[in-house]
């Protein structure tokens, strides 16, 4: 699996479409095994989300993410962990460790929520 952070100075950078970096997680058996920050030369939400596919994600940690680049990252079956602030490596081991919860998770429990008149 790979994990992409938007990032900056240690943390999660505020918003995936002006990220000024991202650093890159490989995990094997729920473990990093390697990881490596890149700077950023693409920007906004559709030039950053060709340079994530790019590099073969899976699943993207960031501050901020605008419904557009979540659906279009979505029908990538890229999974999205936004509303994440702190430090990045320790949001990644929040996110391998399932203490992090999925804009799909929100998105379902939301549906649901709904559908029985919670609010």
């Amino acid at each position: 699996m790979r994990i992409a952070v938007s990032y900056e100075a240690g943390r999660v950078h505020h918003h995936f479409g002006s990220s000024p970096a991202f650093k890159f997680y490989e995990v094997e058996g729920g473990r990093v095994v390697s990881s490596s920050v890149e700077k950023n030369a693409a920007r906004g939400h559709d030039a950053v989300i060709a340079y994530l596919e790019s590099k073969g994600i899976d699943v993207l940690i960031s501050e901020e993410v605008c419904e557009c680049g979540r659906q279009r990252m979505f029908d990538q079956d890229i999974e999205i962990y936004s509303g994440v602030d702190g430090q990045a490596d320790g949001r990644v081991t929040d996110c391998l460790a399932g203490r992090l919860v999925s804009d799909r998770q929100r998105r379902a429990q939301s549906d649901i929520n709904i559908c029985f008149g919670r609010r």
